[in-house]
């Protein structure tokens, strides 16, 4: 068997790395932002008239 077709037969172990704590933080922080703007939105256009 060659090696170059070895890891394609045999799968390798894969193992759970999680994010890193600077994304999970950052998506929190958009969140609340689209979040805000959204409910912004809507109060804006509630209020127009």
């Amino acid at each position: 068997m060659d090696e170059q077709n070895k890891d394609f037969l045999e799968p390798q172990e894969q193992r759970y790395v999680p994010r890193p704590r600077w994304q999970i933080v950052l998506a929190w922080i958009l969140l609340i932002l689209m979040v805000v703007g959204v409910a912004g939105y809507y109060y804006w256009i509630a209020h127009r008239y």
